[in-house]
C-alpha cells in the first residue's frame, strides 16, 4: 500500500515518501490527522479563491440541511465530491446526533489563510450540535474516514477538519495502459490489474471529445489491444477491458511501446494532435525484465512523441534500472515500485484526482488551441527539452482568440501547475488585458522543464492559444523606419537567426498577422522587404512577425516582432478652415482683447504638421492688431470705426517642415462706432458748479464752458435751468 500511494502522489508530480496500510483508523486523538501527511499532499493545492456568481461557483452545491446536518456558517456551498462525503457521514454517525457544519466556504478571505482549501469549498469544520466530548469527537473523525474525507484532522479535540479532493477532471486525456500478461503474472493477478484499470475508466467521461482509453496488453506478442477510436460508450468499453485474454508467455515490453508509438498515439487510430494540447499519459505495468530486444530506444521514440510514461514496476522480479530508462524525466516523480498486485486498491481515487493536473504537451513547432470555462485551467509542458536546454531564453505567448485567458509559467517541477496563487520566485504571470500575452524567460532561468498555465477568465466559454519560441534571433523585437517616398529603397535589412552548433538549415516566413501583407522575407537569407505603398498621414506604424524554423527539428522555431515606423515627409500644404474670416467688433473693444483664433490643419505629421500664422499683409496703420504663431488675433492699438472702419489682412498658415509649405486666408475686421457721452472740462460727471459775485452785471462776462465728445462730428450745448426763470 506504500507505494501505491506514492504513485498517486507522483501522478501528481511532486516526490513525497510515505507510508500508510490498509486499515484505516476508527478514531484520531487530538491535533492527530489522516492521512498521517499534510493536507496540501494529499487533496492537492487550491487553485483559485471561488467567488460568487462565477463559473466555479455555479458548478458548487448548496448543502440543504436536515434533521441531522445544520450549519452555523453563512453559506454552506460544498463541491460534488464533499457533499457525497457528508451524505455518507449521516449514514454512519448515530441517527440521533446532529452534525453542525461551524465553518465552509466564504468569499471574504483571510490573509493570513488565503490558501485554505474551503476557498475552493472542499474543505468544512464541523462538530457534533451538543456534547462534544473529546472521546465523541475523536470517534468523529474516524466516522468522517470511513465516510470518505480523503484527509482528516481532530483540531484540539474541538472539531474536526474535512479536506477533499477535486472533484472529477474535466479535462480529456489520452490515457493508455500497457499491461503485462506474462507466465509470471498469472491468472488471478491478471483480473485485479484489469478490474484496476475498469475502475478507473469508470471514473472519466469516454468519448473523442472527452477522455480515451487505449489497453495494450503484452507478452511474447501484443494482442486483444484497444486502441482510442474503438469505444466511445464507457459501459462497452469497460465490458471489452474485463474480457481481456490472459495469454502468459514472454515478458516483451519492447512490443508493447512499439505498438503504442506507432500505432495508439496516431491520430488515424484516435488520438488527439498534438495541437490540441491533450495531455498524453502511458503507464507500464509490469512484474519483471523486459525480453528480446532492448525496449529503452522504443520508450524513448514515444517520449519524444509527447508521451508522459509512468513505469510501474510490481513485486521482486523487474529491473528497477530499466523502469528508470523508460520513465519521463524527472525519474523520481514517474518510476514506481509496488510489492504486490494486491496493493492496487487505493490506486484508483488518486490517479483520477491527480490525472487532470498532468500537464499536456506543447510543441514549439505548433500552436495548440484550448477551449476554458471560466476560472477553469489547462495544464501543459514544453516538449523538445534536449533544445531548449540550450536555449539562452524562451518565449510564451497565449493569444486570445475568444474571450481571454491568463498566462502562467513556471520552471520549478515542485510547481508544475503555476497559478494565481502560486508564490514562488520561479514563477512568471501575465493576467493583463491584452489579447496577446508574453512572458520571456530571463537569461539564467533553467528552461530545460517549462510548465505552463492558463486559465480562463472572461466569457463562460474561451478559446485560447498557446505556443512557444526559442530565442532565436538575437532579440525579441525588432524596429525600423523608412520614409514614406522612398519607394526605390525597400529593403529593411537581414534578420539573421543564431547559428547553434549542428549545422542548423533555417527557413524563414512572416506570420500571417494584420499587416502581414505589407512585408515580403526571403525564406532562405532572411532579408525582409517591404511590398506595399505606405502614406504616414493615414498609418504610421506596420507590425508583423517573423518566424524563423528548421524543417527538419520542429522543436527549432524562433520568433520576433518586427515594427516599421514611417516617417513622414512633408508633401501637404496647410489647409484654413474656411479661405476668409470676417468679424466686427465695437470700437470700445480693450487693448490685448484677443477678437478671433484663425484655424488650420496639416495632414502631414510631426514637425511637418505643427503650423505658425502670421499676417502677409497690412493695412496703415499696422499696429492696431497681431496675430500670434498659434492664429488668435488681438487687439494692440486705439480702435476709432469713423476714422478706420474696416481692415484687411492675409493670414499665413506655415509648417515647420524642411523645405517649408504655406497656405493663406483672408481676414476681415470691421469696426463699430458707438455714441459715447460728451464730457464737460473741469467739471463732474453730473454738473458744473460755478461761482459769481452778487453785483455781477447784466451782460458781463463770467466764464466759458468748454466740452468734449469721443465721437467725431459736431457738438452744440445748450443750458438748462431750475427753480424759477434763467438770470443767464
Amino acid at each position: 500500500m506504500r507505494w501505491v500511494i506514492l504513485l498517486a502522489v507522483l501522478l501528481a508530480c511532486s516526490t513525497i515518501c510515505w507510508a500508510a496500510s490498509n486499515s484505516k483508523p476508527t478514531s484520531l486523538g487530538k491535533n492527530k490527522n489522516y492521512p498521517d501527511r499534510d493536507e496540501v499532499d494529499e487533496c492537492g493545492p487550491i487553485k483559485i479563491q471561488i467567488r460568487r456568481n462565477t463559473g466555479p461557483f455555479r458548478r458548487l452545491i448548496r448543502y440543504i440541511t436536515s434533521l441531522q446536518v445544520t450549519a452555523s456558517s453563512n453559506d454552506s456551498y460544498v463541491s460534488a465530491r464533499l457533499k457525497l462525503v457528508l451524505d455518507r457521514l449521516i449514514l454512519v454517525i448515530s441517527s440521533s446526533d446532529v452534525i453542525d457544519i461551524i465553518q465552509g466556504w466564504s468569499e471574504d478571505i483571510d490573509l493570513n489563510d488565503r490558501l485554505n482549501l474551503r476557498y475552493e469549498a472542499r474543505s468544512i469544520r464541523f462538530r457534533y450540535k451538543s456534547n462534544n466530548s473529546n472521546n465523541r469527537l475523536r470517534r468523529l473523525a474516524g466516522y468522517a474516514i470511513e465516510a470518505g474525507c480523503d484527509w482528516v484532522r481532530n483540531q484540539d479535540d474541538d472539531y474536526i477538519i474535512c479536506s477533499v479532493r477535486p472533484d472529477d477532471c474535466r479535462v480529456p486525456i489520452d490515457l493508455t495502459f500497457m499491461l503485462d500478461t506474462s507466465g509470471s503474472v498469472g491468472k488471478k493477478n491478471h483480473k485485479i490489474a484489469l478490474q484496476f484499470i475498469a475502475d478507473v475508466v469508470s471514473y472519466f467521461n469516454i468519448g473523442s471529445n472527452a477522455t480515451q482509453v487505449a489497453l495494450i496488453p503484452f507478452a511474447t506478442y501484443v494482442h486483444s489491444y484497444i486502441l482510442f477510436n474503438g469505444f466511445t460508450d464507457k459501459g462497452a468499453l469497460i465490458e471489452d477491458i474485463l474480457a481481456t485474454h490472459y495469454s502468459g508467455g514472454w515478458t516483451r515490453t519492447w512490443k508493447a511501446l512499439y505498438v503504442t508509438d506507432e500505432y495508439v498515439y496516431k491520430t488515424e487510430y484516435g488520438a488527439r494532435p498534438l495541437s490540441s494540447g491533450i495531455p498524453r499519459v502511458a503507464i507500464i505495468l509490469t512484474d519483471g525484465k523486459s525480453n528480446g530486444y532492448d525496449a529503452v530506444p522504443y520508450a524513448d521514440d514515444l517520449k519524444a512523441s509527447g508521451v508522459t510514461i509512468f513505469s510501474v514496476g510490481i513485486g521482486k522480479g523487474i529491473d528497477e534500472d530499466e523502469l528508470n530508462e523508460f520513465a519521463s524525466e524527472p525519474i523520481d516523480d514517474h518510476v514506481i515500485f509496488i510489492d504486490s498486485y494486491t496493493d492496487i486498491e487505493d490506486f484508483v481515487n488518486r490517479l483520477s484526482a491527480y490525472t487532470c493536473t498532468e500537464p499536456g504537451p506543447v510543441d514549439p513547432g505548433n500552436n495548440t488551441e484550448v477551449e476554458l470555462p471560466e476560472d477553469d485551467f489547462r495544464y501543459f509542458q514544453a516538449m523538445c527539452t534536449a533544445y531548449l536546454e540550450n536555449s539562452t531564453s524562451i518565449t510564451i505567448e497565449e493569444t486570445d482568440v475568444n474571450g481571454s485567458c491568463s498566462l502562467y509559467v513556471s520552471t520549478d517541477p515542485d510547481n508544475n501547475n503555476p497559478g494565481p496563487l502560486t508564490n514562488n520566485i520561479t514563477t512568471f504571470i501575465n493576467a493583463s488585458n491584452t489579447v496577446i500575452k508574453h512572458i520571456t524567460l530571463p537569461s539564467g532561468i533553467n528552461t530545460t522543464l517549462v510548465y505552463i498555465s492558463l486559465r480562463g477568465t472572461g466569457n463562460s466559454t474561451n478559446i485560447c492559444t498557446v505556443t512557444i519560441y526559442d530565442a532565436l534571433f538575437n532579440s525579441t523585437t525588432f524596429s525600423l523606419s523608412l520614409p514614406e517616398d522612398d519607394y526605390d529603397n525597400r529593403v529593411l535589412g537581414t534578420l539573421q537567426a543564431v547559428n547553434r552548433s549542428g549545422g542548423f538549415d533555417y527557413e524563414y516566413s512572416v506570420i500571417e498577422e494584420s499587416d502581414y501583407t505589407f512585408f515580403s522575407i526571403d525564406p532562405e537569407t532572411g532579408l525582409l522587404t517591404v511590398t506595399g505603398s505606405f502614406d504616414a498621414e493615414g498609418k504610421s506604424t506596420y507590425t508583423t512577425s517573423v518566424l524563423v524554423q528548421d524543417p527538419r527539428v520542429a522543436c527549432l522555431r524562433g520568433r520576433t516582432r518586427v515594427t516599421l515606423t514611417i516617417t513622414d515627409i512633408n508633401d501637404n500644404a496647410p489647409v484654413f478652415t474656411q479661405p476668409v474670416y470676417s468679424i466686427s467688433i465695437p470700437e470700445t473693444t480693450s487693448l490685448n482683447s484677443p477678437v478671433i483664433t484663425i484655424s488650420a490643419s496639416d495632414l502631414d505629421s510631426g514637425l511637418n504638421a505643427q503650423l505658425v500664422f502670421s499676417f502677409g499683409t497690412s493695412p496703415t496703420p499696422d499696429t492696431d492688431f497681431s496675430i500670434s504663431a498659434d492664429g488668435v488675433v488681438t487687439v494692440t492699438g486705439s480702435l476709432d470705426g469713423f476714422f478706420t472702419a474696416q481692415y484687411a489682412y492675409t493670414v499665413v498658415a506655415t509648417d515647420s517642415g524642411q523645405p517649408a509649405m504655406s497656405a493663406t486666408a483672408e481676414l476681415t475686421i470691421i469696426v463699430t462706432t458707438v455714441n459715447q457721452q460728451p464730457e464737460f472740462t473741469g467739471c463732474s460727471t453730473s454738473s458744473c458748479d460755478l461761482y459769481l459775485p452778487e453785483n455781477t452785471a447784466v451782460g458781463e462776462l463770467e466764464y466759458f464752458l468748454f466740452a468734449t465728445d469721443p465721437d467725431t462730428g459736431g457738438l452744440d450745448a445748450t443750458l438748462s435751468w431750475s427753480g424759477g426763470s434763467s438770470p443767464f
